[in-house]
């Protein structure tokens, strides 16, 4: 019965949903042009580079209530796909005073000395124990914009549809994983075909799930190989689950995952939480997932999380006092409290956001079992040290480069700088 009291309810919310979701956005560019119109003389406009679409409503929120006194501050967008290049040329231009930069740019900006240093009045009380990733050669130089979790995502209405339960041990997940199969689902749909996806999001999850606590600190330390027997079994047991992936998983890209996963055809992927955000594929194809983050029920029964990236000033930044009032403002709780409200991250800046924080956000943070801001004990904790020139011959192995004498020679300096440099690889 297509006419359904039922179906007409869900429709009616969809369009109810639609409605407020419309509203909304026209609330906050009209917002936005009138505060372009009716901004005060002497606001000093500040302009912020970042290529996160989220960031929006974040600073026409932080202009709109005044939160920055004397200071306006003007978001550019850059596209992700290219934002490191047209960055480069956005700072070499000077058209940039404050600037968010990714996690693997941050040490080829510090050598190209892009980075201003904080003044010595600056107060990194809040953020002091999150700030590993933008500290290079023992002084900070940025603020990471929020703490990424990294694990197996599910829909929970999924789960209820069908009358799953978490597993809690190998022998449950891989009985699921069947399960899920005879449904119709996809058990698992991984975006293998992705190389920055697969070094770092998924290979973590793979780890702080699979690997002992123990081996797993070893191993981020340099002490153990990837060599060894216990990081081996953990690839050899999550490749034989590879029957349950997607079809061509293999080259599968980053997103492909994303809207099967929301449109409930799938039952879990291995993702960022970064993802949940109102302007993800996610939330865009299904408003209503009620979201869940577990660890792969291992040896190590872990998420993975770490500090992000960074906010930080130009050296020709047009008012450099101006432009540090903004990047002080990111290592507020005003500024947590805002990112956790408008985009729902979690927050680097230390604090309990129990009371503002959304179910969603709320899930995240009881995820990483941890207090915002302190450091995790977790198997990976990021710093600028280990992003440089080498990563790029790793990645590019892993991509694949011409058959050619001149590549050799490159793989081979590359890879002798890395085993000098780290006897695990």
């Amino acid at each position: 019965d297509v006419c359904s009291s039922d179906l007409m309810n869900f429709k009616t919310t969809i369009y109810e949903a639609t409605q407020m979701r419309l509203l909304k956005t026209i609330a906050v560019v009209t917002t936005a042009a009138a505060l372009a119109a009716t901004a005060s003389a002497a606001d000093t406009v500040v302009k912020l580079a970042g290529w996160r679409k989220q960031e929006i409503p974040l600073w026409d929120r932080v202009n709109s209530e005044d939160l920055i006194p004397g200071v306006e501050v003007e978001y550019t967008l850059i596209d992700p796909n290219d934002y490191e290049a047209r960055l480069n040329v956005s700072l070499q231009q000077g058209s940039v005073d404050v600037f968010t930069a990714k996690t693997a740019q941050i040490p080829a900006l510090y050598k190209s000395e892009q980075f201003a240093a904080l003044p010595a009045s600056f107060d990194l009380s809040l953020v002091e124990s999150n700030t590993a990733i933008t500290t290079l050669d023992g002084q900070t130089w940025g603020i990471p914009f929020a703490i990424q979790l990294q694990s197996l995502q599910y829909d929970k209405a999924v789960f209820e549809e069908y009358g799953f339960e978490l597993p809690t041990n190998l022998e449950e997940f891989e009985a699921l994983l069947v399960a899920a199969d005879d449904e119709g689902l996809v058990p698992m749909y991984m975006a293998l075909g992705t190389g920055w996806y697969n070094n770092q999001t998924l290979n973590e999850i793979v780890v702080t799930g699979l690997v002992a606590d123990d081996f797993a600190k070893e191993l981020a330390a340099g002490t153990a190989c990837f060599t060894d027997a216990p990081f081996v079994d953990a690839m050899n047991t999550f490749f034989s689950w590879q029957p349950y992936f997607n079809e061509e998983s293999e080259g599968a890209g980053y997103s492909d995952p994303r809207v099967p996963f929301a449109l409930g055809e799938a039952l879990f992927k291995a993702d960022g939480a970064w993802v949940t955000a109102p302007v993800g594929a996610e939330f865009q194809a299904n408003p209503f997932i009620d979201w869940g983050f577990a660890a792969i029920p291992g040896a190590g029964g872990k998420v993975s999380a770490h500090a992000d990236g960074g906010y930080f000033v130009s050296p020709d930044a047009s008012n450099t006092n101006a432009a540090f009032k903004v990047l002080q403002f990111t290592a507020t709780t005003a500024y947590a409290e805002i990112l956790i409200e408008e985009i729902g991250d979690v927050p680097a800046v230390a604090g309990d956001y129990s009371a503002i924080a959304d179910e969603t956000t709320q899930k995240k943070i009881d995820a990483l079992e941890i207090e915002v801001g302190e450091k995790n004990a977790l198997c990976f904790s990021y710093e600028a040290s280990d992003f440089d020139d080498q990563q790029s011959g790793y990645v590019k192995i892993r991509f694949g480069l011409p058959n050619s004498a001149e590549t050799h020679t490159q793989l081979k300096d590359a890879i002798s700088t890395l085993k000098k440099r780290d006897s695990h690889y």
